[in-house]
């Protein structure tokens, strides 16, 4: 976990506030306590950010607030319906981006500071048993709990984007293409939801037989399952000579802002290598030459 400064590689919170965001665990709370099969509860900040890096597709859980269309929406049944709406999003550092356009009820409520639930989950795996009550699967998911906040610097905003783009695509997607208009930009939202209230949750298990079903004829076991990309499809109107990017034969998606995070730490953890190696050449050098100073005197 590297920390990042505002303007150079990312959003860092811990500036702000480092007795909550700086730790490399996040702290559980009421909201994020995982109550049930704790042993798979994660709250490890690399484990959450690794998740978070892997997935596309996030779920984000609100209540309309009232006098919103969503809310009259619901008007004569005496409830309000909650609402999840899945979208992209990329992890900027220590918080997600999302951006959607800017009259639709997500960036609304997001730009509002109203509180959301944002979730993710990834399937590893369908675990088979030799019983219907022990099937399961093996995932990793994330569950956030928080209030966003607009984006509506300029710069940080085209940033942002470009950090969505690339995320959600690969590294330099976004500088190989056109600016964005004037109209682009003011038609889209961008906002960012702190990571603070973070839970992880992970099943890498085999099926848990009971010891009765043992000797059930039925297969036991697990089917791994991963997302792979296919040969890519041209779209009819590309102009003659369009061919798919390099970077998609074969596909291997890299987060961009993790790809930034890690630069400052391996050239760090290069920097120790090369202290530890000189080191080890200096103690070797001193044992010889203690050595061939005793084997001296030995001799004479």
């Amino acid at each position: 976990y590297q920390r990042r400064v505002h303007g150079e590689f990312g959003w860092d919170p811990c500036r702000t506030d480092p007795a909550k965001m700086c730790s490399l665990s996040f702290e559980p709370t009421a909201r994020t306590q995982v109550r049930r099969l704790t042993e798979r509860a994660v709250y490890d900040r690399k484990t959450v950010h690794d998740i978070l890096d892997a997935a596309f597709i996030c779920h984000v859980s609100f209540v309309p607030t009232a006098g919103s269309t969503e809310a009259a929406g619901s008007a004569g049944t005496g409830d309000v319906c909650p609402v999840c709406i899945p979208t992209g999003f990329v992890r900027d550092g220590e918080s997600i981006l999302l951006h959607g356009k800017q009259s639709s009820a997500l960036q609304r409520h997001l730009a509002s500071g109203s509180p959301v639930c944002v979730t993710v989950a990834i399937c590893d795996g369908l675990v088979f048993a030799r019983s219907a009550f022990h099937h399961s699967m093996n995932y990793r998911s994330v569950v956030v709990f928080g209030r966003a906040s607009i984006v509506d610097d300029p710069a940080e905003k085209l940033r942002a984007m470009e950090l969505l783009t690339d995320g959600l695509t690969y590294r330099g997607r976004w500088a190989s293409l056109r600016p964005p208009t004037s109209a682009e930009l003011v038609s889209t939202t961008v906002t960012r939801l702190p990571l603070i209230e973070v839970s992880a949750k992970i099943r890498d298990l085999p099926a848990g037989d009971d010891d009765g079903d043992l000797s059930e004829p039925g297969w036991s076991g697990v089917l791994p399952l991963q997302t792979v990309s296919l040969t890519p499809e041209s779209s009819p109107g590309n102009q003659p000579g369009a061919v798919p990017p390099r970077e998609l034969m074969p596909y291997r998606r890299t987060n961009l802002v993790a790809a930034l995070a890690d630069l400052p730490h391996t050239a760090e953890l290069q920097l120790r290598v090369v202290l530890y190696r000189s080191w080890a050449l200096v103690v070797a050098l001193c044992f010889l030459l203690f050595v061939a100073i005793k084997a001296r005197a030995m001799l004479f």
